[in-house]
């Protein structure tokens, strides 16, 4: 009866460790399958975790090449901005230089021929003053010419020439005055009082004539004559010369007007250029705000990009013990284990790498 109970208690222990074995094998398998599948998720994590670290340095590749691109454009934006600055204060200088320039020059010269203008038009009016004075003496001239045509008639000639022979034994006359104060004289005897009052005039007019030096006599009056003609044509030539110069002024005037319009419209574009220059400093500024823009996107996703590295690297760091402990219990040799456990327990603790001491 011993013996029964005792065969009847090992067999129940038997069972009851083949069923214990059969549910370890099961969670061995179990186990084993988990490992598995957790060993792909870690080759998966592992790939994503090279290719994550691959897109880093290419990451950070790109960003050390744009931080080196935005150092150059920096640099350029620098030295575009000095030399815009220089251009922008040579322009200024250069504009407010050229505008007091055009301004003296335009007032200097309209003074200049203002003055030129001035000095000719006094000029055209003393010529032409000269020669209404030069006409009215020819006029006069020729008019006194007529009248001693009329007056030396034959009558008058004989009557002269009697007692030019009256008055020739007394002695000769020096002057015209002489002679035509005999031939009145005379004229007073015998003559009547029409040709009186002509000889008188005639005596007028010769006296005139001497105290104005122009003319000694009739043939003087001739000579006279030719010489007021020589002066009227010396005075219509200067005249003719004083319209030419007159005319060149006038022409190098219009040139000059020409250019201070040209001037003019010169200056009236200044402000065309200083809307170019502003227009370029806002463009300038654009650029400098669109870099700041992209230098902040450049380092937002560089931390990013390193926010993204380091959960990778703490998510790698935090999965690494749980697959060395799963190679370590995929590497024991059940049938060995056996040997050294003596109970199931023993063994599942070994399959999950756990040592308990005693």
């Amino acid at each position: 009866a011993a013996w029964t109970e005792l065969e009847t208690k090992l067999r129940s222990d038997l069972d009851e460790s083949l069923a214990t074995n059969e549910e370890l094998q099961k969670e061995r398998y179990h186990h084993k399958t988990q490992f598995t599948k957790i060993e792909r998720e870690m080759n998966g994590l592992r790939d994503r975790s090279t290719v994550a670290e691959t897109q880093a340095r290419e990451y950070q590749e790109e960003t050390n090449r744009l931080e080196q691109q935005s150092s150059q454009l920096e640099e350029e934006n620098e030295k575009l901005h000095s030399q815009q600055e220089y251009t922008g204060k040579m322009a200024m200088d250069q504009t407010n230089k050229l505008r007091n320039e055009l301004l003296k020059s335009n007032m200097d010269v309209e003074e200049r021929y203002k003055n030129e203008l001035t000095r000719l038009e006094a000029e055209l009016q003393t010529e032409k003053q000269k020669r209404v004075d030069m006409e009215s003496h020819l006029d006069e001239l020729v008019d006194r010419s007529e009248l001693l045509d009329v007056m030396v008639s034959p009558r008058v000639q004989s009557r002269v020439i009697a007692k030019d022979d009256a008055q020739r034994t007394l002695g000769a006359g020096t002057n015209q005055e002489s002679i035509l104060q005999s031939t009145l004289n005379g004229l007073t005897d015998f003559g009547d009082e029409e040709d009186e009052d002509q000889l008188q005039e005639l005596q007028h007019d010769t006296h005139d004539s001497e105290r104005d030096g122009r003319v000694g006599s009739t043939g003087g009056s001739f000579a006279a004559l030719e010489q007021l003609s020589l002066a009227l044509k010396g005075a219509k030539q200067e005249l003719e010369a004083l319209r030419l110069h007159l005319s060149a002024t006038e022409h190098e005037r219009d040139v000059i007007q020409s250019e201070a319009n040209n001037l003019r419209m010169s200056s009236d574009k200044l402000p065309l250029f200083e809307t170019k220059i502003a227009e370029l400093n806002q463009e300038l500024l654009d650029k400098n705000l669109e870099m700041k823009g992209l230098h902040a996107d450049m380092v937002d996703m560089k931390e990013w990009y390193r926010h993204q590295l380091d959960s990778l690297l703490e998510e790698k760091a935090a999965t690494t013990p749980i697959v060395e402990r799963i190679r370590k219990v995929e590497s024991i040799d059940y049938e060995d284990d056996e040997e050294y456990f003596s109970t199931p327990s023993d063994v599942a603790a070994a399959e999950f790498g756990l040592v308990y001491d005693e």
